[in-house]
């Protein structure tokens, strides 16, 4: 067997898992009718946590290679990195841990880290969103240039 084609197989089978979980997840009924809670909630929210933690370790395993492969090549990597950490750190001051009124919840979520936490990830998103725009602005702006100067 051509070990080129095994991440192949391995990706294959993940969507085909996902497939599977996400057909009984939409056609599998109802647990809770009043709720509208799918039978298989909890198991597509494993299948997505336990997806999320495999590209988590391939990433994190890829890039101890990169570092162990090429040290200079990888302050690249490293970079990027940094700079995330320091938008994280950005959000996480930008977000507010006020305590919701809300008269009918009851739940354990209503508390200040859970609250900063959930701003922290969406000022994240949306500094990301805005960092992508003026990247590719940017990108197109110094394009522009480019063919002005050498055409």
């Amino acid at each position: 067997m051509n070990l080129s084609k095994i991440p192949r197989y391995i990706l294959f089978a993940l969507l085909g898992i996902s497939i599977i979980i996400m057909i009984m997840f939409y056609f599998g009924g109802y647990a809770d009718m009043a709720k509208e809670i799918p039978n298989n909630a909890g198991l597509a929210i494993n299948w997505a946590i336990i997806l999320f933690f495999i590209a988590l370790l391939v990433s994190l395993a890829f890039f101890v290679f990169k570092v162990l492969s090429d040290p200079k090549g990888s302050m690249k990597s490293l970079f990027g990195i940094v700079v995330l950490g320091v938008i994280f750190f950005i959000a996480w001051g930008l977000g507010s841990g006020e305590i919701l009124n809300l008269p009918e919840y009851t739940g354990p979520d209503n508390v200040r880290s859970k609250l900063k936490l959930a701003d922290m990830m969406l000022y994240t998103g949306l500094i990301l969103f805005i960092l992508t725009i003026v990247v590719i602005a940017l990108l197109m702006v110094s394009d522009f240039l480019k063919r002005i100067r050498g055409g």
